[in-house]
């Protein structure tokens, strides 16, 4: 599994892969970060899911706790036999396409300890949006008031 977890203020996001040792995948190295997940539940309400993330950096933890607004994440789950395992960092063979992912969720609830890093993930909740976000009032929309 492959996560990359992004921000405004980060300079270059933040990617892990759940292994013990580091990928070279689209360019970029992503470092091995055991993490855990479970899969985005779709039913009635918001699709959700939970991530941890073992805290063995000291840049990953510092990094989620400073930021204004939501982190967005992307997971993707990877066949290991589109990599060379006998090099490290392991490199891919040929185009990696993911088996499964998703993209544009947001970390919320993150908390940091000495030992990981867990967060919920969700999706941008529309429904929860005010609306309408502005009024027709004849000022602002004159053409109705004709």
């Amino acid at each position: 599994a492959f996560a990359e977890i992004s921000h405004p203020e980060l300079a270059t996001p933040i990617r892990v892969a759940s292994d013990v040792v580091d990928y070279m995948r689209e360019g970029f190295l992503w470092r091995g970060v055991p993490f855990g997940y479970q899969l985005v539940r779709d039913g009635d309400g918001n699709p959700t899911s939970r991530m941890r993330i073992d805290n063995i950096d000291r840049t990953i933890g510092p990094a989620l706790r400073v930021f204004r607004g939501r982190p967005t994440v992307r997971l993707e789950i990877c066949s290991s036999a589109d990599f060379d395992l006998g090099v490290i960092p392991r490199e891919p063979l040929g185009p990696v396409t993911p088996i499964m992912g998703f993209r544009d969720f947001h970390l919320v609830n993150i908390s940091v300890d000495a030992l990981e890093i867990t967060a919920d993930v969700i999706l941008q909740d529309y429904a929860q949006e005010p609306f309408p976000s502005f009024r027709a009032t004849q000022d602002r929309t004159p053409g109705l008031f004709r």
